[in-house]
């Protein structure tokens, strides 16, 4: 098999390694135009989120191999196709131990109370005595809330599946834009998920409010939620963005009011080369059955 990673700086040495010892690979970083036109001249690519993966007909690729829960990077032509897309989506039980993008939201939080200034101060701002309002009860929710308690923020909580949230926490989405000072989205991107932070969501976001997503960019409406940013005084910071507000990041109009990370929550030393083994041992076991 030949295998392509055109992005092997985002990969643990280990995984390269033990490829390189039983199949052909090309292990060099690669631009989006080129990995377009050679794609097709091979079996497997192991990618992440820097490099979208086109699909191309005629196409060769028997495997996807993508350590990540999400899969809109990879062309939703490959879903039916005979490529096999090998991700860690629905992997909840291995997806426990892993703790970069629950520290990642956590760090975003004290990054934005830090560099956003507030009600038009001088001063920064701390967790303690923040209303804060979660919107996602998963895995990620569910680390991230006992540790900013103890840094003495006030958590409420927003899921569609209330049942799974306690009792005296949730909050309605309507009662959550009301009481948050910062809103934090922990919520798949999925067909049903898509823009669901849309126009009736966005408008009623209040002054000197912050957001937070390590989620995905395409979960808000991004056209509502720029032009919002640019008549109010609301902040997000964020590790993913959609194309829309990508093509717009430079705008001066959005300039001290937009952190954004570059889709990096999940980059630890720790969680790439947990993923990269998980990954790794599902591809060598479905080749051999």
């Amino acid at each position: 098999m030949k295998i392509i990673c055109p992005t092997p700086s985002d990969f643990s040495d280990q995984i390269l390694i033990k490829l390189k010892k039983n199949f052909e690979c090309n292990f060099k970083e690669i631009k989006q135009n080129k990995l377009n036109r050679i794609i097709k001249d091979y079996d497997v690519v192991l990618t992440r989120f820097n490099r979208e993966i086109v699909f191309k007909n005629p196409n060769n690729l028997k495997y996807i191999l993508t350590p990540t829960t999400g899969t809109n990077h990879i062309d939703k032509r490959y879903f039916k196709s005979k490529t096999k897309i090998i991700s860690l989506f629905g992997e909840l039980k291995f997806l426990k131990n892993i703790n970069a993008s629950a520290e990642f939201s956590i760090y975003l939080i004290l990054k934005a109370l830090k560099t956003f200034r507030l009600f038009n101060n001088k001063l920064s701002n701390e967790i303690n005595g923040k209303f804060i309002g979660i919107i996602g009860y998963g895995r990620i929710g569910k680390k991230i809330c006992p540790i900013l308690e103890k840094m003495g923020a006030k958590i409420y909580i927003y899921d569609v599946k209330k049942s799974i949230v306690p009792r005296k926490k949730y909050k309605t989405l309507k009662q959550l834009l009301k009481v948050s000072d910062i809103l934090s989205f922990h919520i798949p991107l999925n067909s049903e998920n898509k823009n669901i932070i849309g126009k009736n969501v966005i408008n009623h976001l209040k002054e000197n409010m912050i957001l937070i997503n390590t989620s995905r960019g395409e979960i808000f409406d991004e056209r509502q939620l720029f032009k919002k940013i640019i008549k109010s005084n609301i902040f997000y910071a964020t590790d993913v963005l959609g194309k829309y507000f990508l093509n717009n990041l430079k705008n001066e109009k959005i300039k001290n009011k937009v952190i954004y990370t570059g889709h990096v929550a999940g980059l630890t030393n720790e969680s790439v080369k947990m993923t990269d083994e998980f990954i790794l041992k599902k591809f060598l076991k479905d080749i051999k059955n």
